[in-house]
């Protein structure tokens, strides 16, 4: 659930950010007028009232209350739209809707954006003067000849007058809205709404042809599984009215904004009974009536969605449950209990701001809906801080699950996903994610009746899965799927060799031993040439070789391939080698000495891409064993083959990046190979996400970690008790699976060691978790620490900050910073000899330990899993050893301030005692749960990322 009573959202940038949201999300007053509102959400609540307003306000009153009746004047347009609208970057526009089923009078309401809920009354009569005197009062209405109302004909003009006034006074008009739905009477054998909705588009488009401009119900898509029967969801030929189609109506209106109405009507809760039995050899039931409510929406949003042309925007319509009949529908009544819940109003929101919605439209005609109002436009803006992230941005879902009764719905954004899982189900269950390579492979599980907001830090934006293809076809023969290259024939779409790689298909070589060279295009995702991209692939390697690179398509033919100027870098399977090039063809070809191939194994390849760094860029290499289950990566480390005599070990290898070689050009993908039987799947880019972990699989066995030939993988502290007397070794024990692991010499005492890793990306009031395996009882433990400013020489980087756990005399030992703050010790843990154990401190940076902010703020809470027996993770209660007290705290102070914090933790520090103690897979991740508050859990690492 959103199980508090605050807002449950996605977490600002920052504190200070975060309180300059909360006090000016309800008027957007804080807009540059320089900066245009199409640049951020947009919420239309126009709170129209139809009959007189009993207010009544002064010309200079401010703008938060408007009579219209008494004073919507030329002069008071002006000021509104001038001094107000358009001075704060706000919309230009206005509502029209039809008050009766006869032809009709048709009020146009002006309207503020962003959250005004509650400020407007309306009644659509204007006090026009003309040169300073008093003319004729009319109703802002549009109206033609025999299509809009009748009477009085002097009003028959009035939008096109409207749209003409702010050409001349103010230049813009952004959105007209509309609100006709009369299909029971006709104009020239057209329902009139349409031919009122028709006529709006001519007259606004002669004096704004930009403008957006939609109608209440009126959106793309040909069938919609939403409506009450099956004999109704052909929307091109319309129930109601047989002989319309409504999808061509959106495309030949000239409508360019779709405007679903997505109201949870009583009358849904058909979609929970028998009447669609055997729907397509399926009963296509939701499991409850309450569920059935809340997948109508957004099974109708979906459909627009999908079907919404480029350029087109959809704003649905929303309210609160409507108890509904009318249109030959019965007085459906829910039963107890199954009402659509606030809660439930609120993950609607989230849900349609994840599947793309530009905005929403809530249409009041009455005042005692404030609660609603208010809690859909948090929900709206608690995704503010997910859709402000830079880089390019996908929808990741939608389909829905009306049998299941889950729904999801995601948003990537640069390397951020937002997440919204709905299970209105009975039962608690989890969604499949294993086809979505910017998720893990599954969701947390959801209480049945729940919401749950999720993040993520993925670099996973574009996919090619392989699954378009049509099974035993050549590449060169997909049809407009088809690659192209000189031997594009001699690739095949197949079942994924050997195991390991669970898709339902892959790309596999064929013919003889010959080398083969084909390409193909995809869609530039829109990277600067400045951003750090991943590129990666499944590769399978059967005999000789299997490479890929990412290229611009531009200079290539479909005869031949992307020409050397226009290639990227080369990654490749080589024998039992994993080698790197610059370009293919030209360029040092560097090898991994840290890691083998085997034949017969899918591996995960990626390559990392920094233009930033060397002259001409540098690149890293990430690399797993499928096959073999590997879940972490292991960093590549490469040394130049051509020169034996030199060892330089690489943690980064020289790119060509160029004008035309970059990762803003590169728009599509070559695969080389050499010989049948070797096989790619999975190509994916995406923004890379800062690592700052360290599992020591990259780094020199039997030397010290002062004296790695690695640079970056030297260590820093004392000359005495610090790097010099730590090694990297396999792990003692049981329960650590990796191959190797950190550990002092026999000689040590108290030796401490730090090193910088990366710089992390995360806001400073995102929840994260830092984590790391221990091994041992005497003294062994961890600490985050910034680097910066730091002598390679001294003991503790930094003026000791970062926090610091560790296992002191069998007990678990926990200190904000090493030598500032209370130390607390763990009273429902004591570790064992021989045990491997994994440290997870889960930090919330935003609370205080009394859950109000403070002076220095943050807090910490610590599970402990045994590895070694495979026990259950337990959470630590803690006594301050200071006070003698029993606390039994469960949330301990972090103490943080603006120079110590995550946002500046760049490395780690590790303490051993001697050499019965290990380290190993130090950690930095995401929380995944947006509300840290409520979801007090262990989170398995691997449920985190892939």
């Amino acid at each position: 659930m959103f199980a508090s009573s605050r807002t449950t959202q996605f977490h600002q940038s920052s504190r200070g950010r975060r309180i300059a949201l909360a006090l000016g999300t309800a008027c957007e007053l804080l807009v540059s007028s320089t900066t245009l509102a199409q640049s951020g959400p947009k919420i239309f609540d126009w709170n129209v009232h139809q009959n007189t307003p009993t207010c009544v306000v002064a010309e200079t009153t401010p703008i938060s209350r408007l009579d219209q009746y008494t004073y919507w004047n030329d002069l008071r347009i002006l000021t509104v739209y001038s001094t107000y609208q358009l001075a704060a970057g706000k919309y230009v526009g206005f509502l029209l809707r039809n008050e009766a089923d006869a032809p009709a009078v048709n009020y146009a309401y002006q309207y503020v954006d962003e959250n005004d809920y509650d400020t407007y009354y309306s009644d659509g009569y204007i006090n026009k003067t003309v040169g300073g005197v008093a003319a004729l009062p009319y109703y802002n209405q549009v109206e033609t000849g025999g299509v809009l109302a009748q009477y009085p004909k002097n009003q028959i003009d009035t939008t096109t007058q409207t749209a003409n006034w702010l050409q001349s006074n103010v230049g813009r008009l952004d959105y007209v809205f509309m609100d006709f739905e009369d299909h029971t009477h006709f104009y020239n054998a057209m329902p009139l709404r349409d031919a009122n909705a028709k006529t709006v588009v001519l007259q606004v488009r002669t004096e704004f042809p930009n403008a957006m401009i939609g109608n209440y119900g009126d959106f793309p898509c040909a069938e919609d599984l939403s409506e009450l029967y099956p004999d109704r969801i052909d929307r091109t030929h319309f129930w109601a009215v047989s002989n319309t189609d409504r999808n061509a109506f959106y495309f030949t209106s000239g409508l360019n904004v779709a405007m679903p109405n997505l109201y949870p009507y009583s009358y849904y809760i058909v979609h929970a009974g028998n009447q669609w039995n055997g729907f397509r050899g399926e009963d296509y039931i939701s499991p409850n009536q309450r569920s059935a409510m809340f997948w109508a929406p957004l099974e109708k949003l979906s459909t627009a969605k999908r079907a919404l042309p480029a350029g087109h925007e959809l704003i649905p319509w929303v309210n609160d449950f409507i108890q509904w009949k009318s249109d030959g529908v019965p007085s459906y009544v829910p039963d107890s209990g199954q009402i659509p819940t606030l809660e439930d109003n609120k993950a609607s929101l989230i849900h349609y701001r994840l599947r793309g919605a530009d905005g929403y439209y809530v249409f009041m005609t009455a005042m005692d809906m404030d609660t609603y109002r208010s809690a859909i436009a948090d929900a709206w803006h608690s995704l503010d801080p997910l859709f402000d992230h830079a880089g390019a941005q996908r929808v990741l879902n939608l389909d829905t699950n009306k049998i299941g009764g889950i729904e999801w719905s995601g948003v990537k954004k640069g390397n951020r996903v937002g997440v919204i899982v709905s299970n209105l189900n009975t039962l608690s269950q989890s969604v499949d994610w294993s086809a979505k390579p910017q998720l893990p492979a599954e969701s947390p599980t959801v209480v049945a009746g729940s919401h749950v907001m999720l993040q993520y830090r993925s670099s996973a934006l574009d996919t090619d899965d392989m699954e378009q293809y049509t099974a035993g076809d050549a590449m060169n023969n997909q049809g407009a799927d088809s690659w192209n290259g000189p031997q594009s024939g001699q690739f095949t779409a197949s079942a994924p060799f050997g195991s390991g790689n669970n898709s339902a298909q892959a790309v596999a070589s064929t013919g003889g031993y010959d080398n083969k060279v084909a390409w193909f295009h995809t869609d530039n995702p829109g990277y600067t040439s400045a951003d750090k991209i991943v590129y990666s692939a499944y590769m399978y390697r059967d005999v000789s070789t299997i490479s890929f690179e990412p290229v611009n398509t531009d200079g290539a033919s479909t005869a031949g391939k992307p020409d050397f100027t226009h290639q990227g870098p080369l990654v490749s399977l080589y024998g039992t080698a994993l080698k790197v090039r610059s370009l293919y063809g030209s360029g040092t070809r560097y090898q991994a000495v840290n890691f083998a191939i085997a034949t017969g194994h899918w591996y995960e390849v990626q390559l990392v891409i920094d233009p930033n760094e060397g002259v001409t860029g540098l690149g890293s290499v990430f690399v797993r064993d499928v096959t073999a289950g590997q879940k972490d990566f292991t960093r590549c480390v490469f040394d130049d083959p051509n020169t034996p005599s030199v060892t330089e070990r690489l943690l980064q290898t020289p790119l060509a990046l160029d004008t035309l070689r970059n990762t803003s050009n590169f728009d599509g993908w070559t695969v080389n190979t050499y010989g049948a039987g070797n096989a790619i799947d999975n190509l994916n880019t995406g923004y890379y996400v800062p690592r700052m972990n360290d599992n020591f699989e990259h780094y020199q066995t039997g030397v010290t970690n002062d004296n790695q030939t690695t640079a970056e993988l030297r260590w820093h502290g004392s000359t005495t008790q610090g790097p010099s007397v730590w090694t990297i070794t396999a792990p003692q024990g049981t329960g650590n699976t990796s191959t190797l692991a950190a550990q002092p010499t026999a000689s040590a005492y108290a030796a401490r060691a730090w090193w910088k890793t990366e710089q992390p990306d995360f806001a400073l009031a995102e929840p994260v978790v830092y984590s790391a395996q221990l091994y041992g009882v005497q003294g062994v433990g961890f600490e985050a620490v910034s680097t910066a400013g730091a002598a390679t020489t001294s003991q503790i980087p930094n003026n000791q900050t970062g926090f610091y756990g560790f296992i002191y005399g069998g007990t678990f030992r926990f200190r904000a910073s090493r030598g500032f703050g209370d130390m607390y010790e763990a009273t429902n843990f004591t570790a064992g000899s021989g045990k491997w154990y994994n440290v997870q401190i889960q930090v919330d940076p935003t609370r205080d330990i009394d859950g109000t902010a403070g002076g220095n703020f943050g807090v910490a809470r610590i599970w402990i899993k045994n590895l070694t027996d495979g026990t259950a993770p337990v959470l630590l209660s803690f006594d301050n050893i200071n006070t003698g007290m029993i606390e039994s705290l469960t949330e301990l102070p972090m103490l943080l301030t603006a120079t110590n914090n995550p946002t500046v933790w760049d490395g780690w520090e590790v303490y051993g005692y001697d050499n019965n103690v290990q380290i190993d897979a130090l950690r930095s991740f995401l929380y995944p749960y947006a509300d840290y508050a409520t979801h007090n859990q262990y989170i398995d690492a691997s449920a985190v990322s892939r």
